[in-house]
């Protein structure tokens, strides 16, 4: 890395390649080697989150050392609190075109899952490095020389790292993340999913119908409440395949495509082994009652499988927990008060944002009766527990009970502290009403 305070004193611009919403690119030469290179330059140079952003990119970059990801060639990003220095980022040149369905609109089905399978091991790679890419899509996938053999990652202006302790703001809630190929509700402002790998396993997904449906998906359902590969288009071209592959198509798009992340692929790996499912599939693979439980057992034994099992229990253990404490924290209020909480119980209204348990805090004699509603939601590292309370029909409330690192066992002292100061303070104010 360079001290220049701009690109112009090492490189020589050839071309200008584009614009883009953190910076513009060209194609420049260093001056002293001739070697060629793609480089950014940071629009907004004044604007302090942009360019600790950039200088974020360039550390997860400096991270990876992958054959499919554009290694950095130079930078002055590590001068980011100096707006002296124009900031940029050079990487390697890779020629090639970005991924476009002309491409493969006459490949076979073999061929676009190959694509989808080396994605996906790209990402596998650095999530297993603690960054997500958090914008995949295909502007920012390069075929190289044009080949559908040999694909490139690039773009990480976006991504979030986890081994950065100090970036935590540069996605504040209120700004909203993904790009116009897939909107993901997790991406929404406002929602606590930002930093979450299992949204960039969604966007591999998204290339997957892209080159095999020849459009984007856009958003997980439309204003038909349909998922993408349930439009006319889709449906029309899935089903000239046969019934073997069709039915493994469609309940890949079933499970990458769902409007809760929780229910989507967990891991790169879990859509890998997907693939290969339907890479290896035969029509004669289920052709008698023994084959058939054969193969049941088979897919119960696949790590993929293992994961979502893992996690399911995981939550189950945690939404029980969760259950004992509020439970715990309302009877001890006395005679009169009570806390009924169902899993999936008679109310569902926030289930569709993913939350599990409900149930109502209520009092017939004070005249107090609150809904409230538990959703566990897992990101790459974290596991986060919230809470909504419908205080009356004018006021929802909603609050973390906990994020903590996935791996800790869950910290119920403190869950029960939180609940507690939340549950009494509301009942308080229901009562002075």
């Amino acid at each position: 890395m360079g001290k220049a305070k701009t690109y112009k004193e090492d490189w020589v611009k050839l071309a200008d390649l584009g614009a883009g919403g953190q910076g513009s690119t060209i194609i420049a030469e260093r001056i002293q080697h001739k070697k060629p290179a793609v480089i950014k330059i940071l629009h907004s140079q004044n604007d302090r989150e942009r360019r600790a952003r950039m200088h974020r990119e360039t550390a997860s970059l400096s991270t990876l050392f992958h054959e499919s990801i554009p290694q950095i060639l130079d930078s002055n990003t590590e001068y980011w609190e100096d707006k002296n220095y124009k900031l940029f980022i050079a990487t390697e040149l890779i020629p090639g075109s970005n991924l476009s369905y002309e491409l493969f609109k006459n490949e076979s089905l073999a061929a676009k899952i190959n694509l989808t399978k080396k994605l996906s091991e790209i990402v596998k790679y650095f999530h297993s490095a603690g960054i997500v890419h958090r914008d995949i899509k295909p502007d920012n996938i390069i075929l190289k020389n044009n080949s559908i053999e040999d694909q490139f990652i690039i773009d990480f202006g976006l991504s979030f790292n986890f081994n950065e302790n100090d970036n935590d703001n540069l996605t504040p809630n209120f700004q909203q993340l993904g790009n116009r190929f897939l909107l993901l509700p997790e991406q929404k402002v406002g929602e606590a999913g930002k930093r979450d790998m299992r949204s960039d396993v969604t966007y591999l997904v998204g290339i997957f119908y892209y080159v095999m449906i020849g459009e984007e998906p856009t958003v997980l359902s439309d204003g038909q409440n349909a998922m993408p590969h349930q439009r006319a288009k889709a449906k029309e071209i899935i089903n000239l395949f046969p019934r073997h592959q069709r039915d493994l198509i469609n309940q890949i798009f079933d499970i990458g495509f769902n409007s809760l992340i929780d229910r989507r692929f967990q891991t790169a790996l879990s859509l890998i082994n997907m693939l290969i499912m339907l890479e290896q599939s035969t029509p004669s693979e289920l052709d008698n009652i023994d084959s058939i439980q054969k193969f049941i057992i088979k897919e119960s034994d696949r790590d993929a499988y293992k994961e979502i099992r893992r996690i399911n229990e995981l939550k189950q253990s945690m939404y029980s927990t969760i259950l004992d404490l509020s439970r715990k924290i309302i009877t001890e209020l006395g005679a009169g008060w009570s806390l009924d909480q169902y899993f999936f119980g008679p109310s569902r209204k926030y289930e569709d944002q993913g939350y599990r348990l409900n149930g109502k805090i209520g009092n017939e004699l004070m005249g107090v009766g609150m809904d409230t509603f538990v959703g566990i939601f897992m990101t790459g590292s974290e596991i986060i527990i919230k809470c909504k309370v419908d205080v009356d029909d004018n006021q929802t409330l909603d609050f973390d009970i906990i994020r903590q690192p996935v791996s800790l066992e869950l910290q119920s002292e403190f869950c029960r502290g939180v609940l507690r100061n939340r549950f009494l303070g509301l009942i308080v104010d229901k009562i002075n009403k």
